[in-house]
């Protein structure tokens, strides 16, 4: 049983590093998307007021 709340703990402690190294990517990507739909949006009512 201790062996394997080690091994789990050790799971969870590689996925946080995992999560801290490919984090600034998707936060950078999904920027982008965010901006991306914004302007599709912006573009979308202007286009419907014409």
């Amino acid at each position: 049983m201790i062996r394997f709340l080690r091994g789990l703990e050790y799971f969870i402690k590689s996925i946080k590093i995992k999560i801290n190294s490919y984090m600034p990517i998707i936060l950078k990507r999904s920027k982008t998307l965010i901006q991306n739909i914004f302007a599709n949006h912006l573009n979308f009512n202007i286009l419907k007021n014409i």
